[in-house]
This record gives C-alpha cells, sequence and structure tokens, in this order.
C-alpha cells in the first residue's frame, strides 16, 4: 500500500542525509496552497534540495502526470 505520509531526502557530499530519518515536515506546493505532513523515512540520490514523496503523498499536492512541482518544506517538532 502507498502511504501518503511518506518522504525521502537527498544526502550530503559526505553521504549524510539532508534532515534525520523520522523528521516531520509539513510540505506545501508553491501558489496553489494545499499543505501535507510526511515523516523521512528513506534518501535517496538526488539533489539536497529535492524531496521524493511516495506517490499518494505526491496526488495530494498534484498530478502525478506533472512529475515535479515547486514545493516548499519545513520541519516540526512533535513535544
Amino acid at each position: 500500500m502507498d502511504d501518503p505520509s511518506i518522504a525521502a531526502v537527498g544526502i550530503t557530499a559526505h553521504g549524510d542525509p539532508v534532515v534525520s530519518l523520522g523528521s516531520k515536515l509539513i510540505v506545501c506546493r508553491i501558489w496553489l496552497g494545499p499543505c501535507i505532513r510526511v515523516v523521512v523515512q528513506d534518501t535517496g540520490l538526488f539533489p539536497s534540495n529535492d524531496l521524493d514523496l511516495s506517490e499518494a503523498a505526491f496526488q495530494k499536492l498534484g498530478l502525478l502526470a506533472e512529475g515535479r512541482i515547486e514545493i516548499a518544506w519545513i520541519g516540526i517538532r512533535i513535544k
């Protein structure tokens, strides 16, 4: 099943994730405004400022056919 709350982040030149695994993020589509919450559960070999969303998460922000969309994301703390 495709989980709508999973994301992967790029890695630094030293091989470290840009954001720690387990981090919670709010991801918003720029201009159109929908926002979702995701948990970073993986890393990938893509630019450090990219965020790879599960298909289900991406579909909450746009159409899969778009491929890439402009987003903004911030980390959140849960107390």
